[in-house]
């Protein structure tokens, strides 16, 4: 499957795809908590994005606890095969109607403390993608101890697109370091990723073309028939033939000088995701209302 890289308009629209599915391959056995908390996360992506150029991954299992008819558009992967195919899918199906979008991305059930600030840092990317159409922009938070079950990302200089600095560089992007590593990254001043990011269409396939083709080549069957009644027929037969690919170690972790960096420092972004991803008695008390699990 050819990807010939088209420079999208400054005026072009914004979509967002949210991963309601934790994209990996065990059963999602958080399916009930992740729906309950879609509609959260829907009001705050409906600031700045029309719901009808929404689409919303989710896997067969959790697609059960949707609803049946919404403005928003679901994705159904016919299996888990990781959050690397989870987001391929969803680009495609958005090119196939708007190929100069840009596109925000984000787990379903993340909440913040201030989501004023987390949605005007949204607003900032895409504004900085109108600029800039081949910036990919990751959300990076403070980190509090050194975890394990996070993908850190180093920041280096600021970029000049970027109003007052806030937007830099990244010269390093780690998935889930050991703790040595991780405590290494900590002292260095890097970031937790947030698992969301602002991007141009076009950039990010051809961020996957370059990186993943086999993968790319793979959706060939499912891009021929997006929105004809074959679509879940191609997908069936493609999710059969792939293996399970994570999006940040797979994409992000080998390209670091395609990606840049804004801080959510005001946001009140958090995480939790066990005990065991530092030494014990090094995790701080979490506020539970926040959580980042990428499979």
């Amino acid at each position: 499957m050819s990807c010939s890289y088209r420079t999208p308009a400054v005026d072009h629209s914004r979509w967002s795809i949210i991963l309601m599915s934790d994209g990996g391959v065990s059963p999602d056995r958080d399916a009930p908590t992740k729906a309950s908390a879609l509609p959260s996360t829907l009001r705050k992506v409906g600031n700045l994005v029309d719901p009808r150029r929404t689409k919303v991954v989710v896997s067969r299992s959790s697609s059960a606890t949707l609803p049946a008819r919404s403005a928003w558009q679901k994705i159904v992967q016919p299996a888990k095969r990781g959050t690397a195919p989870a987001i391929l899918y969803a680009l495609l199906s958005i090119d196939a109607e708007d190929p100069t979008a840009s596109v925000a991305v984000l787990p379903s059930h993340q909440r913040y403390s201030d989501e004023s600030a987390f949605i005007g840092s949204v607003d900032l990317a895409f504004r900085l993608v109108d600029r800039k159409p081949r910036l990919i922009t990751l959300f990076g938070a403070p980190p509090s101890f050194p975890a394990t079950d996070l993908g850190w990302i180093q920041p280096g200089e600021p970029l000049p697109e970027s109003p007052e600095g806030g937007l830099r560089r990244v010269v390093r992007f780690e998935e889930k370091p050991h703790l040595a590593e991780a405590k290494r990254l900590l002292a260095a001043g890097s970031l937790w990723n947030t698992f969301v990011l602002v991007a141009g269409v076009q950039t990010l396939l051809h961020l996957f073309a370059n990186t993943l083709p086999d993968l790319y080549d793979r959706f060939e069957p499912i891009e021929r028939e997006i929105g004809t009644t074959a679509e879940s027929r191609a997908a069936e037969f493609t999710y059969r033939a792939i293996p399970p690919v994570d999006f940040s170690r797979s994409l992000l972790e080998p390209n670091p000088r395609a990606l840049s960096v804004l801080t959510l420092a005001d946001s009140g972004w958090n995480h939790r995701c066990g005990a065991g991803n530092a030494e014990r008695g090094s995790i701080p008390s979490l506020h539970s209302a926040a959580t980042l699990c990428e499979s």
